[in-house]
């Protein structure tokens, strides 16, 4: 996940890890490797970005400028500061430019977006970024926002050194929204460059807010990983320099601004200025458990907008919004108390009939182990302690739930380890039950990290949680080619999880967080496809267990690929997405109750609701499937849009991949639905007393409880009658990599001991190739410890590897179980056939 800070506002932006964290420690609480689901046969990898935080008075992560005015720095300052980072800026009344200079050092809260490393100055070296490494793309993005409309730029950026190499480019962008993108400098070539930036100028311009975007990456492909990716660059001098007080400023990236002519200073982007801080009601109770699934998120970039956009998803039946300002924001210093913004957001709220579920987010400088607001732990306790009681207490009549943390077992979270985490929430639970008893706990991990939660509780937080909370993007994202089944499975894996542990197995299940993005601007087929997304995940929820859904998000910015999660464009038009999302509630209700399945036309998902209006059943084929039905009385057919069709009794119905509801059902369907809750799936096949689960690759693989994810990494090959797969390095870091996972039935939780084989050759005897394996164990993806790499024998034959495995954990945290790695290989392979095979 993506967390985005505005105002200091917690607000989500999903991302999910797509490969497991390098052995070496993640750099400034960033894993340096992609995340992101399979769409429409690709695997969308997106980076997880920094966290914004204040920088001056104003918007966190973003630099505030007020223009004509002079910010004095002098190098004693500087100095006195021991270098690091403070503002400085020019006028010019000739010119009536405005000479800033950007920020420096490695506080990530200085800056809106860093994938990559950053250095302090030191008297032996000067303040930089680069790449995390040459395979990885770089990207640091600064934020500025003018108290003026500005009508031009110039830019000057120093000394730089890029490693390109496979068509790959670095350099420098601007934009004016964070979406559409404009080039300052591409380079193309490998070198040194001084400076980077000289003579840019951007003009004809009329905006408030600026980005600048360093970059390396993949023109072609610019999610892919792989060679070609270095960018190093100075952010100012060394102070061990002779004319350190001269160079260490003229290091830094630099702009010069001027004002549009009669430009009014921006609208404010404080939410609070949105409408009047309200405190909250002493006496007047309102929040409550309410029993409605139906909950959303939203970016830091649009938060501001919440007055606008909570009425339009509470039309569209949303009852809950997940989002609340972090700790930094509301105690910046110990003792001080900052309540006007989250005061206006339960306010807004509490207008709009929409209950808040809480988060206690990320650290206060003040507090942390370094300073910063990410970093653990916590330096003592007890501030964790008064600030989590403190808060809990001002909002008990307004905000009942709260998860601790915000993915903290990934980037957000350096130094959280499982024992720091249930000491956390071991600590917010004991403060909760002192303050209200009413106010529940509950422990959130990034993606479907079952291993996390595992190693939490056996580390101290037993019995001191109220639910859990889980954010599975990479699951939503399989529901594009046939993966219900093992969707399904999350629910069940999460209790005997529990069970194992000897918790509660009848605690509330929450998804926090789920999505899946469509394009920026309209288009038919995409948009129709996140609405298909969107009904699925929430259906198969629902269904298994979960009871508090929040889809990401109700209004999105782009992520540097011109698409977002939202259900509401950035102009304020509905997607489809959001008219699914009003026509399910209508027909499902506040509180949803699912009543069982049926087999629909002998293959087809088929989940019977009772619904305000009676009993309802959603139903949608398989992929490469197009079943017909027919119902014994007449029907009435609502597509996603909430269109509907009467369908005459004996009628054909032709189910496709898109859901589609069914209203007066037949009550001898919803009596066999009933009958059938309870037992096993039809779906997929019976694979829980196999011994072995196979996957025969070619033109259409032959999926016997093991199928392969995302084959788009391969290639099919076809000789004569017979057809296999090929890895396919031209895909980028992705066709390095193959992908599987097992049926759920196969690999229960707590499965440990398996063999996984592959029968495999080379494309040409005299070409060497191999991998490796990496498989889901319960610390997360790791590869096979000892001797693991695999080179395929010389010659034409089909050779067979097996390796063996002591401690799985397939729940499918991001979406797989295991994967073939032929990073290291000099040469593609040919893949005919895997199998796993259970050894007790």
């Amino acid at each position: 996940m993506r967390t985005r800070i505005a105002d200091g506002l917690f607000v989500m932006e999903t991302f999910s890890l797509r490969h497991p964290p390098p052995t070496r420690k993640p750099l400034f609480g960033k894993e340096k490797t992609m995340r992101r689901i399979t769409t429409i046969g690709l695997i969308f990898l997106v980076w997880a970005t920094a966290s914004n935080r204040l920088l001056q008075a104003g918007e966190s992560g973003v630099v505030e400028v007020k223009l004509g005015e002079t910010v004095e720095r002098t190098w004693d300052q500087v100095k006195a500061g021991k270098y690091a980072y403070g503002p400085k800026q020019d006028y010019n009344a000739k010119t009536n430019e405005t000479h800033v200079y950007l920020p420096y050092g490695k506080n990530t809260n200085l800056y809106h977006e860093v994938r990559g490393v950053l250095y302090d100055p030191t008297t032996g070296d000067v303040a930089k970024f680069h790449s995390s490494d040459g395979n990885t793309n770089a990207v640091l993005t600064y934020k500025l926002r003018f108290d003026q409309r500005i009508a031009s730029f110039r830019f000057y950026s120093g000394w730089a050194e890029l490693g390109l190499s496979g068509g790959t480019v670095g350099g420098v962008e601007y934009s004016v929204d964070g979406q559409d993108w404009k080039p300052v400098v591409e380079v193309k070539k490998s070198g040194i460059i001084e400076p980077l930036v000289k003579d840019f100028k951007a003009t004809d311009m009329n905006t408030g807010t600026l980005y600048i975007r360093y970059f390396t990456r993949d023109p072609v492909n610019p999610d892919a990983s792989g060679p070609g990716r270095w960018l190093q660059f100075r952010m100012a001098g060394s102070p061990g320099w002779g004319d350190a007080a001269t160079t260490f400023f003229a290091s830094q990236p630099q702009l010069w601004v001027t004002p549009a002519k009669g430009a009014a200073a921006p609208p404010k982007a404080s939410a609070s200025e949105a409408e009047p801080a309200t405190a909250p009601r002493s006496g007047d109770a309102w929040a409550r458990e309410n029993g409605s699934p139906w909950s959303f998120s939203s970016s830091a970039e649009w938060f501001k907008e919440y007055p606008r956009f909570n009425p339009m998803m509470a039309k569209a039946g949303a009852t809950w919004i997940r989002a609340f300002y972090e700790w930094s924001t509301i105690q910046p210093r110990q003792g001080q108390w900052n309540w006007a913004l989250p005061d206006a957001l339960v306010a807004n709220c509490r207008k709009n009939n929409i209950q808040v579920s809480g988060l206690f987010c990320y650290l206060t400088s003040w507090a942390s182990a370094d300073g910063g607001v990410r970093k653990f732990p916590v330096k003592d306790m007890n501030f964790w302690r008064e600030y989590v009681r403190t808060v809990m207490n001002r909002y008990q009549k307004d905000i009942l739930y709260w998860e601790v943390g915000n993915e903290w077992n990934g980037s957000f979270g350096p130094g959280c380890t499982p024992k720091v985490y249930a000491d956390m929430t071991v600590a917010a639970y004991e403060e909760a039950r002192k303050v209200n008893k009413d106010i529940k706990i509950g422990m959130s991990v990034a993606n479907f990290d079952v291993g996390f939660l595992d190693a939490a509780i056996k580390a101290g937080a037993a019995d001191h949680f109220d639910f859990i909370a889980v954010h599975p993007y990479e699951n939503v994202g399989s529901l594009t080619d046939g993966g219900e089944v093992s969707y399904l499975s999350l629910a069940g894996n999460l209790r005997d999880m529990l069970k194992a542990n000897r918790q509660r197995t009848d605690i509330p299940l929450w998804i926090t967080e789920f999505g899946f993005q469509a394009p920026v601007q309209p288009d038919a087929k995409a948009d129709a496809l996140q609405a298909e997304i969107f009904a699925k995940a929430h259906l198969l929820a629902i269904v298994q267990g979960f009871s508090r859904l929040c889809w990401f998000e109700a209004r999105g910015p782009a992520y540097g690929r011109n698409t977002d999660h939202g259900l509401i464009r950035a102009d304020w038009t509905p997607r489809p997405a959001y008219h699914a999302y009003a026509t399910m509630t209508s027909l499902l209700g506040a509180q949803p109750h699912y009543l069982g399945w049926l087999n629909v036309a002998d293959g087809g998902y088929g989940f019977v609701f009772d619904g305000p209006k009676g009993a309802v059943l959603a139903t949608w084929a398989p992929p490469g499937k197009k079943l017909s039905v027919r119902f014994a009385n007449a029907v009435q057919v609502v597509d996603l849009s909430g269109k509907e069709s009467p369908l005459a009794a004996g009628g054909e119905l032709t189910l496709t991949t898109t859901p589609v509801y069914v209203a007066q059902l037949p009550e001898a369907l919803v009596a066999e639905a009933k009958d059938n809750r309870g037992k096993p799936y039809p779906w997929g096949g019976d694979y829980a007393n196999a011994k072995r689960v196979t996957c025969r690759l070619g033109a259409m693989n032959v999926n016997n409880g093991l199928k392969q994810v995302n084959p788009q990494t391969t290639a099919i090959v076809v000789v004569g009658d017979i057809s296999y797969r090929r890895s396919d390095f031209t895909k980028g870091g992705e066709g390095h990599y193959v992908y599987f996972r097992a049926d759920p039935q196969f690999v229960p939780y707590g499965t440990r001991e398996l063999e996984i084989t592959i029968i495999a050759k080379r494309v040409s005897s005299d070409k060497e190739a191999g991998m490796k394996l990496t498989y889901e164990s319960a610390r997360g993806y790791r590869d096979l410890q000892g001797p693991n790499w695999w080179t395929i024998p010389e010659g034409d034959q089909w050779q067979e590897h097996t390796w063996k495995v002591s401690d799985a954990n397939f729940v499918g945290q991001w979406g797989w179980n295991f994967r073939f790695d032929a990073v290291g290989s000099p040469n593609e392979y040919l893949i005919r056939e895997v199998r796993v095979e259970k050894t007790r």
